[in-house]
């Protein structure tokens, strides 16, 4: 009879079991494992059973939900980075207003007390404040510049690391430093990402964590955390690239505005003296009293003068040939004047040499042409003059053929 009663009050345990273990795993899918068990009833080991059971149980709920976090965190970081790269101030390089873009995004992003980003001069002493976001501000806040001559470890740090990591301030002798300074004397750690262009330093962006109920004592930053300030320093040595090609830009459009000024300015002082050289030897060379040999020279001196102040334009229209607005003029001209102006300019440079020059025009070639005669003699003019300062020896044969028109 007590053998029997002993099987009935295992089988009424194990039944018990069985059934606060289905309610327990149903409570567990529905996420609510602090439901009240009833224990009443239950064997020693059967109890035993289900204490193990509902800590396994607990223990993968408390795993689920740092995964949980963990996942939702770094799907956070990831649409914060995602919001800077996106923005117009990165590409155009609008420095400060991609400056801040990236302390406040960066602040609420890590939930952090303070993001800051500093720009280091050119004579790498200071660090210039451009940015900082304050979240218990909730709002953009002014920094003094940091002077780096006194902070040779910090800087030192910067250049040769790519994270500062601090965890604890009372733990970095550097950290330490800054604070007796009077920066952040309530901050407890910071993750400070070195900005990097083309390998050479020139800024920072500082993550700062202040002490608070959640952070007491210090805040150990995760990777995902110092993976994501890493991202910020680089999307801020974006925005500085394409502000150092802006200012490039813009001085290089500003001297070009000079040089056309400036070419402006002295079209007429140059041009005056030229055509005055043009006009004196045109009436000179109308004296009928002239030798030959003087008013061959003479004749010279003009075509040269001539073929100099139409280069002397060119260059003065520089401003138009960068803007792709050079004119061609198109007018009838001589066609045998122009190319016995050219002949003559240019027979000259022969010299001494042991050269032979020979010319063949095609009969077929018309009296007058239609087109820009001052760029068809400087090209004619290139031809002759290269081809006799680089001929030492033999012939120069120059040929002009006619072509009909298709």
């Amino acid at each position: 009879m007590a053998e029997s009663s002993s099987t009935d009050n295992n089988e009424y345990s194990r039944s018990r079991l069985m059934y606060e273990l289905r309610r327990l795993i149903d409570a567990g899918k529905a996420a609510d494992i602090g439901v009240p068990l009833e224990t009443d009833g239950l064997s020693d080991e059967d109890k035993k059973i289900l204490a193990l059971v509902t800590e396994v149980l607990m223990h993968y709920r408390a795993v689920a939900e740092y995964e949980v976090r963990k996942y939702e965190k770094a799907r956070k970081l990831r649409m914060s980075l995602g919001k800077i790269t996106k923005s117009p101030a990165v590409s155009a390089g609008d420095l400060k207003a991609a400056a801040d873009l990236i302390a406040k995004e960066g602040c609420r992003a890590l939930v952090s007390s303070r993001v800051t980003v500093w720009r280091l001069s050119e004579q790498m002493d200071v660090l210039y404040n451009i940015s900082c976001y304050d979240s218990m501000l909730n709002e953009y806040d002014k920094l003094q510049d940091i002077d780096l001559l006194v902070r040779e470890e910090y800087m030192h740090m910067l250049n040769s690391e790519r994270l500062i990591i601090v965890d604890d301030v009372k733990n970095s002798k550097v950290l330490l430093d800054i604070v007796a300074d009077g920066y952040g004397m309530n901050m407890c750690a910071t993750l400070d990402a070195p900005i990097r262009v083309d390998g050479k330093l020139t800024g920072v962006v500082c993550v700062e964590q202040d002490y608070c109920e959640q952070h007491f004592e210090k805040r150990v930053w995760e990777i995902e955390e110092q993976n994501y300030a890493s991202s910020l320093a680089d999307l801020m040595a974006l925005a500085i690239s394409g502000f150092e090609r802006r200012v490039a830009r813009d001085e290089a459009e500003r001297a070009s505005e000079v040089k056309s000024l400036f070419l402006a300015n002295m079209s007429h002082e140059i041009r005056t003296p030229m055509n005055t050289i043009l006009g004196v030897t045109e009436i000179l060379s109308q004296n009928e009293n002239l030798t030959p040999e003087v008013k061959e020279g003479l004749d010279r001196i003009f075509v040269s003068s001539d073929l100099l102040l139409g280069i002397i334009n060119d260059i003065l229209d520089l401003s138009k040939i960068e803007a792709g607005r050079l004119d061609i003029l198109s007018a009838p001209y001589k066609s045998a004047n122009m190319i016995n102006n050219t002949i003559q300019l240019n027979i000259v440079r022969l010299a001494s040499k042991p050269i032979k020059f020979s010319i063949r025009i095609d009969e077929n070639i018309p009296m007058f042409l239609i087109g820009d005669e001052l760029r068809i003699k400087q090209i004619l003019n290139n031809l002759l003059s290269n081809a006799f300062k680089y001929t030492d020896t033999g012939e120069v044969k120059l040929t002009i053929i006619s072509e009909s028109a298709s």
